[in-house]
């Protein structure tokens, strides 16, 4: 009997396995490269763990072996077979998840490559929030904005339409809605997420209230804005995510024309992490086919892979740091783990990890002196934004709260309908702009992360949260940098 058990224990391990790395491959492929084959590959790597994990008798097999004897199985052994049967049972064939699957990659797909006509030139959504958060004509602004949000009318439709296959596919799975499903994929409990989002929205509202106030001051005096009331377009970024870059001069010129992947791989270094083999085959740059925002993929715990586009801007910077920091915090939970042990990470403890990171290296100095140089040089003045990042940090918070509540409503809710009225109650309650105010109440269609990062607002307000509570307990100033990082990882590894 143990003979049978340790062959077929190699055997389900090692093919599942296998498959799981094809279909990270193919997600790669996909979302680097976003064409109709490179969606047929990736369907049929999702076609193959069904396969395997339907019909195959052996898989059958040993989950029964574990079940009669399960004293002839390892700790370890046992641990790896339950991270096995979890992840089947997020991905078991039903005929609803083959339809919501198609819909959604072909819904993304059209996304990725999606483009609009601005100023004669095509560009994406993301190169348009980049340009309304620095320009300083309202009149460009406004224009600026109306060309972010035309994508609207043309998905819209689709995009409620993929909500509510969604929500069929896990009520296929015997879920009650997709925030149930989510919940216990990521082992959480409704009641904690929602006392953590009311935690950071108490600490956060005055200090928030404060500085909105004194930003649209700033930019009532700055814009020449005559109208009664601001509307949203005037804090640029069309989702109020930043503070306006054009307030500080600093952070203005600060990234101009700097080789943004430079600065975070030197951080990095710096920090004792050589990333050099995960540059090699990462993707850096803006480029047609491929997804706009930041992600990471691991393949195998040793290739781990990130997508970033390298913007010479705080913005771009900002996030090719949190990016990295999620690279490294997966290489530092890989060492010594086997292929499934790998994946029993905390994904709050990773974002807290990233916006620690980040932090630092901005308020230390480390990347203002790294993006005025690109050899070691003595006596480069660095430039002091701490303040902005700590502006910008309470911005993002407390858009991530808004967006946390309104995936939490919209995936809670039995009928999905009325979506653009709990976008503006959110963005009301916890961005403070009226609903008359918002530039436009079907923005929360262009926030792609509802389909293709589900939740990972609740993630951020969590990170926020638990980086809030532990960065009162570091001591920055006598911390040495080249332990900095590990320090910070011990630290989390340890709550």
């Amino acid at each position: 009997m143990n003979n049978r058990i340790k062959e077929l224990y190699g055997y389900v391990t090692e093919t599942f396995k296998n498959l799981l790395i094809n279909y990270q491959k193919e997600r790669w492929n996909f979302l680097t490269n976003a064409t109709s084959e490179n969606k047929k590959r990736l369907l049929h790597s999702i076609d193959e763990i069904e396969n395997f994990i339907n019909f195959d008798k052996d898989f059958f097999e040993i989950f029964i072996l574990l079940k009669k004897f399960p004293k002839k199985f390892t700790d370890p052994e046992k641990e790896t077979l339950i991270q096995i049967k979890k992840i089947s049972e997020s991905i078991k064939k039903t005929p609803q998840q083959d339809e919501y699957f198609e819909e959604f990659l072909t819904t993304l797909m059209d996304l990725i490559n999606d483009r609009i006509n601005f100023n004669n030139k095509e560009t994406t959504t993301s190169h348009l929030a980049d340009l309304a958060e620095h320009e300083t004509s309202l009149q460009e602004i406004k224009k600026i904005q109306a060309h972010f949000f035309s994508p609207i009318e043309k998905y819209k439709t689709r995009i409620e339409n993929l909500l509510i296959l969604r929500n069929e596919y896990v009520k296929s799975k015997n879920y009650k809605n997709y925030f149930e499903f989510f919940m216990e994929m990521n082992d959480m409990k409704e009641k904690e997420i929602l006392k953590d989002i009311d935690e950071l929205d108490i600490l956060t509202r005055d200090e928030f209230k404060k500085l909105k106030t004194q930003l649209e001051n700033d930019l009532e005096k700055k814009l020449k804005i005559q109208a009664k009331g601001n509307p949203s377009y005037i804090y640029g970024d069309p989702f109020f995510r930043t503070y306006p870059v054009h307030l500080d001069d600093n952070v203005n010129t600060m990234f101009k024309g700097k080789d943004i992947a430079y600065t975070g791989k030197k951080f990095f270094e710096i920090m004792g992490y050589d990333l050099s083999d995960i540059y090699e085959v990462s993707d850096l740059y803006i480029r047609p086919g491929k997804y706009q925002y930041p992600f990471i993929i691991d393949i195998d715990g040793n290739d781990i892979r990130f997508s970033v586009n390298t913007k010479s801007n705080f913005r771009g910077t900002y996030w090719v740091l949190r990016t990295l920091s999620k690279v490294v915090y997966k290489l530092e939970k890989s060492k010594n783990k086997n292929f499934f042990g790998r994946d029993n990470f905390d994904r709050i403890k990773m974002e807290a990890f990233g916006i620690i990171v980040t932090n630092f290296a901005f308020k230390s100095g480390l990347i203002s002196r790294i993006s005025s140089q690109y050899e070691d040089e003595e006596d480069v003045v660095s430039l002091d934004i701490s303040d902005y990042v700590e502006k910008n940090n309470l911005i993002l918070s407390r858009f991530f709260l808004a967006l946390s509540n309104f995936e939490i409503d919209i995936n809670s809710i039995e009928k999905i309908n009325n979506i653009s009225d709990i976008w503006l109650k959110n963005i009301k309650k916890y961005q403070m702009i009226e609903p008359k105010d918002v530039f436009n109440k079907d923005g929360w269609v262009l926030v792609d992360s509802i389909i293709t990062d589900p939740f990972s607002s609740i993630f951020e307000v969590e990170g926020f949260l638990l980086s809030k509570k532990l960065e009162k307990k570091i001591d920055f100033k006598n911390l040495k940098q080249k332990l900095f990082v590990k320090t910070i990882f011990e630290m989390l590894e340890n709550i």
